[in-house]
C-alpha cells in the first residue's frame, strides 16, 4: 500500500509543481519574433491604388525586421524590403532601413541614414501603427488625403524555393 500512496504523491507534486509562465514580449518583439522576421506585403497602397493587387512585381515582396546586425558596431533595428524574384526594373535591389517603434507602439520611423553613430533626423519618415499583432501589421500615413498610404503585412513562410511563392 506504501509503494501506491508514494507513487500517488510524487505524481501529485509533480502536477502541483507545473506552473504557466507568463512571458511579456517588449514591443519590438511583435515585429521581430524575438530576432528576425519575415512579413508579405498583402497591401502597398499609395494614392488610391493597391499596388500589391495591380502590379505583378509587387505580389512576393515582404519584408524583414530584424533586432539588428550582430556585426555591426552600432546596433539599431533593421527592416529590409525584399523583392524577392518578381522585380519591377531589371536593376532593381532590397531596400535596407533602420527603424524606431514608439514605446506605446502608435508610431515607427524608417531611417536610411546614420551619421556618426546616430541616426539623422533629416533621413527619417513616421508611420501610423494601426495595428501590431503577431497575425498581422498595418502601417499608414495621410490617412484621408491624396497621398495616403499604406502597409499590410502578414507572417510570411518563405518555401525553401522561393520562386515557388503562390499569393
Amino acid at each position: 500500500m506504501r509503494p501506491v500512496l508514494l507513487i500517488l504523491f510524487f505524481t501529485a507534486f509533480l502536477l502541483g509543481s507545473c506552473s504557466k509562465k507568463e512571458v511579456t514580449l517588449s514591443p519590438i518583439d511583435t515585429f521581430t519574433g524575438g530576432k528576425s522576421r519575415e512579413w508579405l506585403i498583402v497591401e502597398n497602397f499609395f494614392s488610391g491604388e493597391n499596388f500589391t493587387a495591380s502590379e505583378e512585381c509587387f505580389k512576393d515582396d515582404t519584408v524583414l525586421f530584424s533586432k539588428g546586425d550582430e556585426d555591426e558596431n552600432i546596433r539599431y533595428p533593421i527592416y529590409i524590403w525584399k523583392k524577392n524574384n518578381l522585380k519591377c526594373e531589371a536593376g532593381e535591389q532590397d531596400v535596407k532601413l533602420f527603424f524606431v517603434l514608439e514605446e506605446d507602439l502608435t508610431k515607427i520611423t524608417f531611417y536610411s541614414y546614420i551619421d556618426g553613430g546616430n541616426l539623422d533626423p533629416n533621413f527619417g519618415t513616421t508611420w501610423n501603427i494601426d495595428v501590431a499583432e503577431n497575425s498581422e501589421i498595418r502601417l499608414s500615413q495621410g490617412k484621408g488625403t491624396n497621398d495616403e498610404r499604406r502597409l499590410r503585412l502578414v507572417p510570411y513562410n518563405a518555401p525553401r524555393d522561393s520562386s515557388a511563392v503562390k499569393i
